[in-house]
């Protein structure tokens, strides 16, 4: 779907693609729901439209992209590399998408505008991180607790115990 400042439409989809299409310093605010790297295939019986997968085992092919975080942010670049050491590949494409679309955002919002990032505990501290360089962490507000009446349960696996997931993020700058 095409951006049009005048469409009052809601744009479903890959979010890069249109930011790209908008005016720097013109938005106020910003609510971003990214895929939360669950590393399962997130599928909608009712809506199959509203399925995708969510593995980021493929590597990044935004050619644009990458250039921009290697040589416009190389600290970044520098930390995603670090992560993907730390964890797996499927790490590094996960923080590559989701530092193209930061970089976006960061350009479109007005000096005082505000960002709320909502993601979940898997790559939260990651994505703290990555808005920290990009936005400077001076304009870091607020690490809203969003508690979910549902968490996963948790498990005993190899003799360890996991809690389960109770509640996600949403990262306000």
């Amino acid at each position: 779907m095409k951006y049009s400042k005048d469409s009052g439409h809601l744009c479903i989809g890959d979010n890069l693609p249109i930011m790209r299409q908008i005016a720097s310093e013109s938005v106020d605010l910003i609510y971003a729901d990214p895929p939360f790297k669950s590393e399962r295939y997130q599928g909608d019986r009712e809506n199959p439209s509203r399925s995708f997968d969510d593995t980021w085992s493929d590597p990044d092919d935004d050619f644009d992209s990458v250039y921009a975080l290697k040589y416009e942010y190389p600290v970044l670049w520098d930390n995603i590399m670090l992560s993907a050491k730390m964890h797996s590949r499927a790490m590094r494409n996960y923080l590559i998408f989701m530092a193209s679309r930061i970089i976006e955002m960061h350009r479109l919002l007005k000096p005082t505008g505000s960002l709320y990032l909502h993601c979940d505990h898997s790559a939260v501290h990651y994505l703290k991180s990555m808005l920290d360089i990009v936005f400077k962490s001076a304009n870091f507000r607020n690490d809203i607790i969003w508690q979910r009446t549902r968490g996963s349960k948790g498990t005993k696996t190899d003799e360890r115990l996991s809690l389960g997931h109770s509640n996600d993020h949403i990262l306000h700058y």
